[in-house]
């Protein structure tokens, strides 16, 4: 039997030169404990602040979240991992897009966009965004607070190499080391927003995955 799904959480973040990169948006939608409340989080790019709001959740949602997840055997997503051998490299941009689906009775399952793409399923990362999305209008919105984000440079700040991906004029690449592999289980530090104390496959704060 299917575990009961709990929570919702969707991640996105792109870094680099390139414009419109280093934003973010995490969404979660939480239930069980109380009336639902949706909580969205943006970080445009190259601002210094990240906007939190929360918006009530409209009573369709859940049940067409839970309806989805258990008719696509969400729980077999844990188990698919991105080949990255197959990803084309691009050293001036990244970017990424975690979902994570929380249940009673089961261990969390966490699958990148791109895994779910590579095995087929080209659908399901839109149609549970398109679901979370739903809830997010004006008369539904809750609460709103604008939150300065440390370490973010603002444009003022940058350095003349990233001016310069921004103006679409590409600088000589620097010397590149690699990234040491963090095993499973033991705690990492996000590259890309610096949170410590990670254990998943992602970042809990923007989604990027394990080193």
């Amino acid at each position: 039997m299917a575990s009961k799904l709990k929570g919702v959480l969707m991640n996105t973040s792109s870094s680099g030169m390139m414009m419109n990169s280093n934003a973010s948006r995490n969404l979660s939608l939480v239930w069980g404990g109380g009336e639902p409340v949706l909580e969205d989080r943006e970080k445009l790019a190259f601002h210094t602040e990240m906007t939190v709001r929360t918006y009530r959740v409209d009573p369709d949602v859940i049940p067409a979240l839970e309806e989805y997840v258990a008719a696509h055997d969400a729980e077999r997503w844990d188990e698919w991992d991105v080949n990255y051998d197959l990803v084309p490299q691009v050293l001036d941009y990244s970017s990424s897009a975690s979902l994570t689906l929380l249940f009673d009775g089961r261990p969390t399952v966490s699958v990148n966009e791109l895994a779910l793409q590579q095995h087929g399923d080209t659908d399901s990362w839109s149609a549970l965004r398109s679901l979370v999305l739903r809830s997010i209008r004006p008369d539904n919105l809750l609460t709103e607070e604008v939150r300065q984000v440390p370490g973010v440079p603002s444009m003022m700040d940058l350095s003349p190499n990233m001016l310069m991906g921004l103006a679409g004029i590409k600088p000589a690449p620097a010397p590149t080391s690699d990234v040491p592999h963090v095993p499973d289980g033991a705690e990492w530090a996000c590259p890309n927003c610096g949170v410590t104390g990670n254990t998943g496959k992602f970042c809990p704060n923007c989604g990027h995955p394990r080193p």
